[in-house]
């Protein structure tokens, strides 16, 4: 007698290869998502800071903001806002007129609370779990 077909221990064997391998697969899937969701957050700040310079270079130099609502004024024209609501859900801001700053955001699509921030120093996103800097008010978008 000819039977074609797997026997029950064969499909047992292969569904166990099948659960382990996404046992291994779903968490670093999960680890690489919210990295890559980070780092679209330090690019997204990364581009309102050069718009914010060059407006500061450009139209007004030397002439910084201070505020998260002179910062949307002033940017208007080289960055357009609704591209954070994607990456962010909430933004801060703190400027001291003369080119020091520090800009906050709240990253979107990770577990926890999870913000990037800039400073005039440096210039480039840092990832801070748990809480914005000090002196910072986050507001949402």
């Amino acid at each position: 007698m000819n039977k074609k077909g797997f026997t029950l221990i064969e499909l047992m064997i292969v569904i166990a290869i099948i659960g382990i391998l996404a046992a291994i697969a779903i968490p670093n899937f999960t680890k690489v998502r919210e990295r890559a969701a980070e780092r679209a957050a330090g690019a997204t700040l990364s581009s309102l800071v050069q718009a914010m310079e060059s407006y500061a270079s450009m139209d007004f130099p030397g002439d910084y903001p201070q505020t998260l609502e002179m910062l949307a004024a002033t940017t208007e024209t080289y960055f357009d806002w609704q591209d954070l609501s994607g990456n962010l859900t909430q933004i801060g801001f703190a400027g001291d007129g003369d080119g020091g700053y520090t800009l906050v955001g709240k990253v979107n699509g990770v577990r926890g609370d999870v913000y990037a921030v800039i400073s005039d120093i440096g210039k480039t996103a840092n990832i801070v779990v748990d809480n914005p800097p000090n002196g910072i008010t986050m507001e949402d978008l």
